[in-house]
């Protein structure tokens, strides 16, 4: 599972890589603001996690079922063991963006 959906995953990889640009920019603008800005920059963070990782878990539904459908036909593998790890991997995905947000 680590081998093939973490390490060798690319999209997992521009996603994780253009969620900490877009984070990056968006504080940049935030740079020097005026004083009572703080929830500007929580909220607009908030947007920022959210959007970066959307790509991602809109293609989970493709790959729920592409797993599904690899498992009933070669009879290799857990579907349930499988989604809970891909669960795992969505939450500390979410964990990461929320950790990046709140610095």
């Amino acid at each position: 599972f680590w081998d093939i959906e973490v390490r060798e995953n690319k999209s997992l990889m521009i996603v994780m890589s253009s969620m900490s640009i877009f984070f990056l920019l968006f504080l940049a603008t935030f740079w020097n603001s005026a004083p009572g800005s703080e929830a500007l920059v929580l909220v607009g963070g908030g947007f920022v996690g959210f959007f970066s990782i959307q790509p991602y878990l809109l293609s989970l539904t493709d790959w729920r079922n592409i797993n599904k459908e690899e498992a009933e036909a070669l009879l290799h593998s857990s579907v349930k063991k499988n989604k809970a790890m891909k669960c795992m991997l969505t939450i500390i995905i979410s964990l990461v963006s929320s950790l990046v947000q709140w610095g």
